[in-house]
């Protein structure tokens, strides 16, 4: 994947390849990031392809092909873009089925369309489902966060260390900024705690080391605590 912004355009029916498009994101935003658009076909339009260095396109499965307009969308001119294809479909369901699936419904799709070079391709387990219940679910999110992963190694904004990938919300994309604040757990109250908030949605979390302080700070009150209680 290059370093410019990436769109993972995708097309769902029972949710599975939603839900992979969404853990592809958060893998791509969160360890690598890359600022990145989800786009569902069946919902929305592209606007502006050309703003996109990175396509990731993903299916379903329906009748032994993908979904019509994930296939309509790879009729797009996709020249100096790196893309990358997926579908979700329950005969991925085993480790001895991965590479079955991925020939019948990836790359025999693909040779269909032979001005695209794609620079990874997956079939990933889906869902089965009958009068709105699923019946069948061999989704493994494991296996499209490793795929997203090794998608992320290969693009110039790489994994820059614990502390850079801790600094990104996952659902945001934007940078945490540190806060202080008062911190209470099973009745210990601590002062001037820090960690970490999303200036966007002020979610807050705590680095190793914070983690590590505020542990070691419990700690110190309780066993103070219970020293006084002994005098």
């Amino acid at each position: 994947m290059a370093a410019g912004k990436t769109l993972i355009a995708y097309e769902t029916s029972g949710g599975a390849t939603e839900e992979a498009a969404k853990k592809i994101a958060d893998t791509l935003r969160s360890k690598y990031r890359l600022e990145v658009d989800l786009v569902d076909l069946k919902e929305q339009k592209v606007a502006d392809l050309a703003q996109y260095q990175n396509v990731i396109i993903g299916g379903g499965v329906r009748v032994g092909k993908a979904y019509e307009k994930a296939l309509k969308f790879l009729e797009n001119n996709f020249a100096n873009k790196k893309i990358a294809f997926f579908v979700s479909s329950a005969e991925a369901e085993t480790p001895a089925n991965y590479e079955k699936a991925k020939v019948k419904f990836v790359e025999d799709t693909l040779s269909k369309y032979p001005n695209i070079n794609a620079v990874a391709i997956e079939a990933f387990g889906g869902h089965v489902k009958m009068i709105g219940k699923t019946i069948t679910d061999n989704t493994d999110f494991s296996r499209v966060e490793a795929w997203a992963e090794e998608l992320g190694k290969n693009s110039p904004n790489k994994e820059v260390g614990t502390k850079a990938c801790a600094l990104l919300c996952p659902v945001c994309c934007v940078e945490y900024v540190e806060v202080e604040f008062d911190f209470e757990l099973d009745g210990v109250i601590l002062h001037n705690v820090k960690a970490l908030r999303c200036p966007s949605c002020k979610e807050e979390r705590f680095t190793s080391e914070q983690c590590e302080v505020v542990t070691k700070r419990i700690s110190d009150k309780v066993n103070y605590q219970r020293s006084n209680e002994g005098t």
